[in-house]
């Protein structure tokens, strides 16, 4: 599996910075060749997912949107990936 990102962008904010990016994932499968048979290869395209972070100096924040949804992202929104000593 691959992950493909786009769209980045980069904004200072009174405590740190947001960063908005799209996010997409592609996935191969090969399936078992038998005797002179070709493998069979599947690829797939993921949707793509808006993600957005917050980095402050204590925690990094992560909110995904859905298919076509800006997520809001904040101190007080979005999961806890990261903490900072």
């Amino acid at each position: 599996m691959t992950v493909a990102v786009s769209d980045v962008s980069v904004t200072a904010t009174g405590d740190g910075y947001r960063v908005r990016l799209t996010s997409r994932t592609n996935t191969w499968y090969g399936g078992p060749a038998e005797g002179n048979e070709t493998a069979t290869i599947v690829h797939g395209d993921g949707a793509h997912i808006p993600v957005a972070y917050h980095l402050t100096d204590g925690r990094l924040v992560r909110a995904e949107g859905g298919y076509d949804a800006t997520p809001t992202v904040g101190p007080a929104a979005g999961r806890t990936v990261r903490c900072f000593d």
